[in-house]
Formats: C-alpha cells, structure tokens, sequence
C-alpha cells in the first residue's frame, strides 16, 4: 500500500495519499482499537470507497467520528448522534439512519429530504 508513495514527499502526496500512508502507519502497530475523525473527508469518491472498503477488512475494534451518514451506514453496526455534546440516540446503525425525523431535527438531514441512501453491512445500497 505505502510502497507507491515511498519516493514522494509528503507535501506532493494529496489528501487520499495521505490518509492512507497515515493508516498504514497505524496499522503497522497492530492496534486492538482504531479512533478515526472524519476519515472520509476530503476524498474524491472512488478514494472514499476504497478507504471505507478497507476499514471494513480490519479484524479491530473501530470508533469512528463522522458527518458521513453514507460511510457510517456502510461501516458502521452501532451508531451514537451527539447534538451539543449530549447524546440524542444511540442503537443500530440501520435503525438511527431510517429516522429521517431524528435525522432532521439533529441536522444530519435537510428539512426536504425524505430519503437517504444506506448502505448495509454488505455495502448493498438500498433506499428508505
């Protein structure tokens, strides 16, 4: 994974590079539990995926802090929404990402919106 960016300097390397040399570096100390901030922000699609594809593959215990409901449906099996830092729902991710009125009020989704792409476990999408 890292050895295509082995000869780049860090300040060529673009915002997917880098995040994956970072992961890769993580992971080289064989974590028990992965702390990850918004780790699909920034990316263009196709490096989104590949990031979320591999942080499915990874036998660890992941904590993920995102406004990504695509990626956290496709990742994520227990979700927790915080709204000015109390705790508004915590359960399956499928069930907190098929409440569009919990969604709504917390700003996760526009007051119009009235359907979210989900991913489940499988990263089969299906509409709600």
């Amino acid at each position: 994974m890292v050895a295509a960016y082995a000869a780049k300097i860090c300040e060529e390397c673009k915002n997917g590079e880098k995040k994956r040399i970072a992961t890769a570096t993580v992971l080289s100390l064989r974590p028990e539990l992965l702390v990850l901030d918004e780790p699909t922000s920034n990316l263009d699609p196709r490096s989104k995926w590949s990031s979320i594809e591999l942080l499915r593959q990874l036998p660890v215990t992941k904590i993920v802090a995102a406004h990504d409901l695509e990626m956290v449906g496709a990742l994520c099996q227990r979700t927790v929404v915080l709204d000015a830092g109390e705790i508004v729902a915590n359960g399956s991710t499928e069930r907190i990402l098929s409440d569009i009125s919990l969604l709504r009020t917390h700003g996760l989704a526009s007051k119009d919106s009235c359907k979210i792409t989900q991913y489940n476990c499988t990263g089969k999408c299906r509409g709600i």
